[in-house]
């Protein structure tokens, strides 16, 4: 079956026409990437630093209930011996900052390296 150089000409011209189209729907999303590059960045930042700030943030908190549990205790002992209680003092026990500061670390730790090798990331497209 041989085709005629008119129709191939015509299939030519027709699939020339669709890659020139083409080209225009690849030329107009290209330049949406610079933006969509920049969303992708500024998305970035904002994760990391809601991430670094609620972990200090929780940090901060920690070390306020650390206070307050450990001032509770002495103040629920205090009152114990004013009323003649017979509390068992071992079984007060009280917090340190660096036991809650530790289980924070080992809690969050993981996910901060993480956090904050993805908000360096080097975003490169060629």
């Amino acid at each position: 079956m041989a085709i005629s150089f008119n129709d191939f000409q015509k299939k030519q011209e027709s699939v020339s026409v669709r890659l020139d189209k083409n080209k225009a729907d690849v030329s107009k999303e290209e330049l949406k990437l610079p933006d969509l590059t920049k969303k992708d960045d500024t998305t970035r930042s904002h994760l990391t630093w809601l991430f670094i700030a609620g972990l200090f943030g929780l940090i901060l908190l920690s070390g306020v209930y650390v206070i307050w549990h450990n001032n509770s205790l002495i103040e629920l002992s205090i009152r114990a011996k004013e009323k003649d209680l017979n509390l068992p003092l071992e079984e007060f026990k009280l917090l340190s900052f660096e036991s809650i500061y530790s289980q924070i670390f080992n809690t969050f730790g993981t996910s901060l390296g993480f956090i904050i090798g993805y908000y360096f990331k080097e975003k490169t497209s060629r």
